[in-house]
């Protein structure tokens, strides 16, 4: 009878455990992908995203979804659960800035594995990688495969300058073959294998951070072959790219199916900011894109695939901000295990415990969203509940200005316009002289410059501000958006205060600031207060000259041949400071064009074949002409 006894409570231990086994956590982030390029949120999309979209069609699609406007931040309001602004990362890093993300803010991967979980980062990091206290494994990851910086070459791993960047742990890694999102979706699916081999194992949080489809549209044959059915290049292009994450998913989908650890796995989708369409991508209904504080720039497409938590899949028309998926994330895991962990500094968190939401069907816990503030361009954007104000600057920097539609032909915007079709043809020039991956900055100074003239000029977007912390113009001072200053700048045509209805506006194209100048004053205190103990901002366009470099990146062969990111030789991109590192002691300058030889040459080149040569083939052709 004992023995019996003995033996029954060891299989009721047994059953127990396994009861309680954590579910997995499958992060998935794309990179600059436009929120209509998938199926789920536009059903006629050209792209091909098959996959994701029977894995959408079986989770909580977020309807209203918020991220911030461009990389860095949004990556830092994922990990930590809090505002870009709140943790000093109001702007994304350029190569060569020594930033980093704090290690006085506990991240997801920290939390998690007090947890028991194994922590794995496959792709993109960009939260800083000059000092090795900036590094994934320091913060909490146990393996990391993939780029410290902002993008690559998706063949050579180069970012520029003779600059490497693919790693496996603190170990460069090197391949000039294989395209990077093979490698990742490769790497991704051993880590499940290896998981799914051990059923002992410890449940695992993969944060796989796809550096596509963001420029430079590098892409697999294969993967273009499946969107030859778009005409325009640039379209095509980013498909392929999407393709190849989708090819990803699918595959992740089936091993897990394999492994029985589907219905076990939480998976969450989403992109780090609007898309650029001259990079291919398409925000519509949405106005603007990446890089302003219009919709196409802050709104992304989502969706959390857990059928053993969420029974019923259905549109969330709730607020959901991405800080929103690490006090959530916490709740799912409570809910399954009826265990009680907590985050540290819980109460300090901008991010909402949303699970009881989405499992009650309810119009949501979040009523309002502090949408982004970016104090160096002096841009404020907040919504609460229909009501979305924009105070400042709306274009940080790109001047996207409009609604932009699905393209037919081989011009990318604009039906064609002469405008359009002058931008869009300097860049194929650009492209022919230097090669798609070789003039990346120089493309979004073109951009600027050509779509500026739908703002007002040049003279109308923001530049560097003044207010500065210190003398090396490192750190961005917080301060309060003046009201008053920006509504005596305000004009139809480069509007500074903007309030919009957008549940019976979502393309934002009417304002009613002017009819409500009450309620602009008072959202805009509800977000002053949002962000009251916001610490000084790194100035992520700060640049160390003394940041490594390839061997050959100063040679006058190597910038008058424009190498780019296919430079023979190069060096690991990786830590190169030391934790205590004095910036006093460092030399910095602003901006990626500041003292850039290589791109010098390259506007050299542009102005000979653009403006010389033709000037040369006209005086020719005149000169034959009169003899």
């Amino acid at each position: 009878m004992r023995v019996f006894i003995i033996f029954f409570a060891i299989c009721l231990q047994f059953t127990s455990a396994q009861k309680v086994k954590k579910p997995n956590i499958i992060f998935i982030l794309t990179d600059d992908q436009g929120s209509a390029d998938v199926g789920f949120t536009n059903p006629s999309t050209p792209f091909v995203t098959n996959n994701i979209d029977n894995l959408a069609a079986n989770s909580i699609r977020l309807s209203n979804y918020y991220v911030h406007p461009t990389c860095s931040p949004t990556r830092a309001a994922l990990m930590t659960g809090r505002y870009s602004i709140n943790v000093g990362m109001s702007i994304a890093f350029i190569p060569g800035c020594p930033a980093g993300l704090d290690k006085s803010y506990q991240i997801m991967p920290e939390q998690l594995a007090t947890m028991g979980y194994k922590n794995y980062l496959v792709g993109k990091w960009h939260l800083g990688g000059s000092k090795p206290m900036y590094h994934p494994l320091r913060r909490g990851f146990h393996k990391f495969y993939g780029l410290l910086g902002g993008g690559i070459n998706y063949f050579t791993k180069q970012c520029g300058s003779g600059r490497y960047d693919l790693w496996d742990n603190f170990e460069p890694l090197y391949d000039n073959v294989t395209h990077a999102t093979d490698m990742f979706n490769d790497e991704a699916l051993r880590i499940i294998e290896t998981h799914g081999k051990d059923p002992a194992a410890d449940p695992f949080f993969l944060y796989l951070a796809h550096p596509a489809p963001h420029d430079p549209l590098i892409t697999t044959k294969r993967h273009e072959d499946l969107c030859n059915h778009i005409e325009n290049k640039e379209r095509r292009l980013s498909c392929a790219l999407v393709a190849g994450i989708d090819e990803g998913v699918g595959k992740i989908t089936e091993l897990l199916k394999k492994y029985d650890m589907l219905e076990d796995t939480i998976i969450a989708f989403s992109s780090d900011n609007g898309g650029v369409p001259y990079a291919g991508a398409l925000n519509y209904p949405f106005r603007g894109a990446k890089g302003t504080a219009w919709e196409g720039g802050v709104r992304s497409p989502g969706f959390i695939h857990a059928p053993k938590i969420f029974e019923k899949s259905y549109d969330f028309k709730g607020l959901f901000h991405v800080t929103d998926f690490f006090p959530t994330f916490i709740s799912m895991i409570n809910s399954v295990t009826n265990e009680t962990n907590t985050i540290h500094d819980a109460d300090k968190l901008d991010g909402i415990d949303q699970s009881s939401s989405l499992i009650k069907q309810t119009s949501g816990s979040r009523e309002s969203v502090h949408i982004h503030r970016d104090p160096g361009m002096d841009s404020h954007t907040f919504r609460k509940g229909p009501w979305k104000i924009i105070v400042g600057h709306h274009y940080i920097p790109f001047p996207f200005s409009k609604v932009y539609n699905e393209t037919t032909d081989r011009w990318i915007v604009d039906g064609g316009s002469w405008r359009g079709r002058l931008t869009q043809t300097i860049l194929e020039i650009m492209r022919l002289i230097v090669g798609k991956e070789d003039g990346l900055f120089l493309k979004y100074i073109f951009w600027t410059m050509c779509d500026s003239q739908y703002v007002g000029g040049l003279k109308n977007l923001p530049m560097a501000s003044a207010r500065i912390k210190d003398n090396l113009g490192l750190f961005q001072s917080m301060f309060k958006s003046d009201l008053s200053e920006w509504s005596e700048r305000h004009t139809s045509i480069y509007p500074t205060v903007s309030l919009f209805n957008l549940d019976e506006d979502p393309q934002e194209a009417n304002n009613l600031a002017g009819e409500h100048p009450d309620l602009v004053k008072d959202l805009l205190a509800e977000a002053e207060k949002a962000i009251s103990s916001a610490p000084p901002q790194f100035r992520g366009q700060m640049m160390d000259t003394a940041s490594p470099k390839g061997p050959d990146a100063d040679s006058w062969l190597t910038i008058l041949r424009s190498m780019g990111t296919r430079h023979n030789r190069v060096i690991p991109f990786g830590p190169y400071l030391s934790d205590d590192q004095d910036l006093s002691k460092l030399e910095f300058i602003p901006g990626f064009m500041s003292g850039n030889l290589s791109m010098m040459v390259i506007i050299i080149k542009m102005f000979l074949v653009i403006v010389v040569l033709p000037l040369l083939i006209l005086y020719k052709v005149v000169k034959f002409a009169t003899r």
